[in-house]
């Protein structure tokens, strides 16, 4: 008797779970096949109909509000002798509870195809699909890509039971679902000479570069800030930038692009330190351990395509948290601890140095910073009485 009830309530909770989610969709036809090209080598590249980011849009941020990446390149830079005839590059796609298409396509701009590269991962209950991770390593001959931007594109498909249907490559999450996700990267000649731009140009907002991992702009911007602009304006820093100012030192590394979400950008503000005792955030009053750090130009936020680092001096103890604040000290956000690695794209980390009574952010973009001290204390907005931090 029990075994027949455990086998009714099995049956049930199996067409219980095909009532939730909708029939599994099938495989997606080629880029080729739907008529999807890239857009021209030497444009400006931007998120063009028919392809997806590199990101589910259900599930964009993580825990410290950074992009979720679920496409990767393990190279997004290739700068080649111009006697090299082919070059490997890895191709991973890893989201959990996800179907992923066996099939990734590569993009061979030197004679107009879309290859097919076979992905390698646990097989998913339905066949030709990938489950929850799949990658590969593939070689391209050079003969066959031009120099300049080329595309790789994938297509995956998480299950989301609450939307009753399968979300495959969704572009937005209002319904514009079935597109393939799309990852870039640079191929060049090495004695080519480069181009230096020294002056401030305008680009498209939702422009996608290989520096960020070919997420848009506009997506960078809205990360950090919370909303995304209407322009973008960048600048070359080609011999990179060293400034020290209150004890501050930033290190701007040299072939760094900056961008601003104005065209205020033609030079960086050198950092200032401003010595501060307490700063309440969301109704908690900490001790700030030195001071509040400036960085970058006031009114602008700036981006960079490589992280910088910014050593800030007077921090007596660990921090208890480590913040900052985009919006002239308005609203604050915590920083993570960098732990040997560096943030994703358009992200930010520290690390406490206690022999120097210091600490060093390695970040993407420019903001106002602020180690802070353990605190009990609630301020009392009744009051407006301040803890007493001595």
């Amino acid at each position: 008797m029990k075994k027949t009830i455990a086998f009714l309530l099995l049956t049930l909770f199996s067409i219980f779970l095909t009532a939730c989610v909708s029939e599994f969709p099938p495989p997606p036809p080629g880029p080729a096949d739907v008529g999807i090209l890239p857009v021209p080598v030497g444009k400006a590249i931007a998120v063009v109909d028919g392809y997806a980011p590199p990101y589910d849009v259900f599930d964009k941020f993580d825990e410290n509000n950074n992009i979720k990446q679920t496409f990767f390149l393990d190279n997004h830079e290739f700068s080649l002798a111009p006697d090299t005839s082919s070059f490997d590059l890895g191709i991973r796609v890893a989201q959990e509870g996800a179907h992923i298409y066996k099939i990734a396509y590569v993009y061979h701009s030197a004679i107009e195809t879309w290859k097919a590269y076979e992905l390698s991962g646990e097989d998913s209950n339905y066949d030709g699909w990938k489950r929850h991770e799949a990658t590969t390593s593939i070689t391209i001959n050079t003969n066959e890509i031009n120099p300049g931007r080329n595309y790789v594109a994938v297509y995956s498909c998480p299950d989301y039971y609450k939307y009753n249907d399968w979300k495959c490559g969704c572009v937005t999450t209002d319904g514009t679902c079935g597109n393939f996700m799309m990852q870039v990267f640079n191929y060049e000649i090495s004695t080519e000479p480069a181009v230096e731009i020294e002056e401030v140009t305008a680009i498209e907002p939702t422009a996608m570069l290989p520096e960020f991992e070919s997420i848009p702009l506009t997506d960078i911007f809205e990360q950090i800030a919370d909303e995304a602009p209407t322009e973008v304006y960048k600048k070359p820093i080609v011999d990179g930038l060293n400034q020290e100012n209150d004890n501050v030192v930033v290190d701007i590394p040299a072939d760094t692009t900056v961008y601003g979400d104005n065209a205020n950008i033609d030079t960086i503000q050198a950092p200032v330190f401003e010595v501060t005792v307490s700063l309440i955030v969301d109704n908690v009053e900490f001790e700030v351990l030195g001071g509040i750090t400036t960085l970058g130009n006031t009114g602008t936020i700036l981006v960079f395509d490589k992280p910088v680092t910014a050593t800030i001096p007077g921090v007596i103890k660990e921090p208890e948290k480590v913040i900052y604040s985009v919006d002239n000290k308005i609203t604050w956000k915590d920083i993570a601890l960098c732990n040997g690695a560096d943030p994703s794209p358009g992200g930010i980390c520290y690390d406490y140095l206690p022999d120097t009574q210091s600490i060093k952010v390695t970040t993407y973009h420019f903001t106002h910073l602020a180690p802070l001290g353990p605190s009990n204390c609630i301020f009392d907005t009744s009051t407006f009485d301040n803890c007493d931090f001595g």
